[in-house]
């Protein structure tokens, strides 16, 4: 059972978008730790992704899922110059 999912994020990890762009997960590690003490590195394309959306201008919360356990970060969307 997944007790604790963690990010790292790298210095040039994207949280800067403009509207309409997709999103960037390059830079981002994700660490699942469980009951029994066993750490796993976790792919996003395992998890669930909550709140990213470049539809429009705004700051917003994104929420990665993975077996229970989720941690948030900020993005900042702009409109293109």
């Amino acid at each position: 059972v997944v007790v604790k999912l963690t990010g790292e994020f790298a210095e040039d990890f994207k949280r800067d978008y403009v509207v309409g762009e997709e999103a960037d997960f390059t830079g981002l590690t994700i660490t699942a730790e469980y009951d029994n003490g066993d750490i796993k590195n976790v792919s996003i394309n395992e998890c669930n992704i909550y709140g990213f959306s470049t539809e429009s201008p705004a700051n917003r919360i994104v929420t990665i899922e993975y077996e229970g356990c989720s941690f948030s970060y900020l993005i900042r969307v702009k409109e293109a110059n």
